[in-house]
């Protein structure tokens, strides 16, 4: 695959009236057989990063809902917990 400073420093040699054509085709055959390749790898990755920031927000999303679960089961164990002791409280005072 041509590099950057392949491209700038190519030198084509000069025929009778300018340069070799089939020197120019070539290269220019081989260049864009190059730069097709560079842009569907492109157009793959880029596809590709649209489809894992898509996992993302589906991930942020389940977080989020799993966060609000746990607060929300926190809670309710706090509440059962309080409502055990209080009643533990009266059943000690009745026994007494």
């Amino acid at each position: 695959m041509f590099t950057p400073v392949d491209l700038e420093t190519m030198v084509f040699r000069r025929g009778l009236r300018g340069y070799r054509t089939k020197e120019v085709q070539e290269f220019m055959r081989r260049l864009t057989r190059d730069y097709e390749k560079l842009y569907k790898d492109n157009m793959e990755l880029r596809e590709e990063l649209e489809e894992k920031k898509e996992l993302i927000k589906t991930y942020q999303q389940m977080e989020e809902t799993l966060k609000n679960t746990l607060y929300l089961a926190q809670g309710t164990a706090d509440e059962i917990k309080s409502a055990g002791e209080k009643q533990a409280e009266v059943i000690l005072r009745e026994a007494q």
